[in-house]
């Protein structure tokens, strides 16, 4: 059954997104047609196209498929993506 959102955003879309803030647990949040998208593993200020991986009833889900203009946030702004790029050396446990 198709959600109210997915008559304006459907799973599987590529769409641009600014990323505003991070929300607790570390997703960043970004708007699309004022409906609300957490993007994993994204900084506040980073513009990226969004593959929309889930339509909820009241927000959206995606993952970043390119990072089209790095936050001034970011430690290495000309860094890939990836959740191994977040982790500090000291943080693996040897």
């Amino acid at each position: 059954m198709a959600t109210d959102m997915e008559k304006y955003v459907k799973t599987g879309d590529v769409i641009e997104v600014a990323i505003d803030t991070v929300a607790f647990g570390g997703n960043g949040v970004g708007r699309i047609h004022d409906l609300v998208v957490f993007v994993p593993f994204t900084a506040e200020g980073d513009r990226v196209d969004v593959e929309i991986t889930a339509v909820r009833k009241r927000y959206l889900e995606g993952k970043t498929r390119r990072l089209s203009i790095p936050s001034p946030h970011r430690d290495n702004p000309s860094a890939a993506i990836s959740p191994l790029r977040r982790l500090s050396v000291s943080a693996h446990p040897l």
